[in-house]
């Protein structure tokens, strides 16, 4: 299912994203998307010790 959204981008927003998981996929804004990625990165590195 695909939706669209207008919200303001912050930490609260974020958080509600990842906490999703695999069952959410950010399509745009591009920004906002490496955003995530970023953070997804970054927890890969801390977890895959």
């Amino acid at each position: 299912m695909d939706f669209e959204l207008l919200l303001i981008i912050n930490k609260e927003l974020e958080s509600k994203i990842l906490e999703l998981g695999a069952d959410c996929e950010v399509l745009e804004p591009a920004a906002l998307r490496e955003q995530i990625r970023g953070v997804i990165h970054k927890m890969r590195g801390r977890y895959s010790r």
